[in-house]
């Protein structure tokens, strides 16, 4: 049979994080960042998540999917829209051109390299979106206008 998840790096998530008695975590669940592919971090703080739930739910002697759900909804509400917008600029960058990602690589030039860290750790949300188009306001027109949308700059 074929091994693995059958999930590729920025293949979005899946149906859900368990079932009952069982929450999922790291590429099991699709949390990976779709910008690297990546996904130690986030399953390390999935682990947690779905732990301290596990936990309450053997405490409270129910261990049902209803139950470990609250960690899905933990997390999603933590990660879930850094993650999103990762997967739209995933989605963006998959099919682009030769000239396209030399554009796209000369935009980066732009970011300070603290921008930069935090961009590759899929930190791209408040202060960091704000800061980026604040001192660049030429990715408004190069590009990022979809994904700054998606993270609420300049509503």
């Amino acid at each position: 049979g074929r091994g693995g998840t059958g999930r590729r790096p920025g293949g979005g998530w899946g149906c859900g994080f368990g079932g009952d008695g069982s929450p999922g975590v790291g590429d099991s669940a699709g949390q990976q960042a779709a910008l690297l592919g990546e996904g130690s971090r986030w399953a390390i703080c999935a682990g947690e998540m779905a732990g301290k739930v596990a936990a309450e739910a053997v405490t409270a002697k129910d261990c049902s999917r209803k139950s470990l759900a609250r960690y899905e909804t933990q997390w999603r509400s933590r990660f879930g829209t850094n993650l999103r917008i990762a997967h739209e600029i995933n989605k963006r960058i998959a099919g682009w051109s030769d000239d396209q990602w030399d554009r796209g690589t000369e935009i980066l030039k732009l970011f300070t390299p603290d921008q930069f860290a935090q961009a590759l750790r899929t930190e791209l949300l408040g202060r960091w979106a704000f800061d980026l188009v604040w001192s660049n306001p030429r990715l408004l027109k190069t590009g990022a206008r979809p994904i700054t949308k998606l993270a609420g700059v300049g509503r």
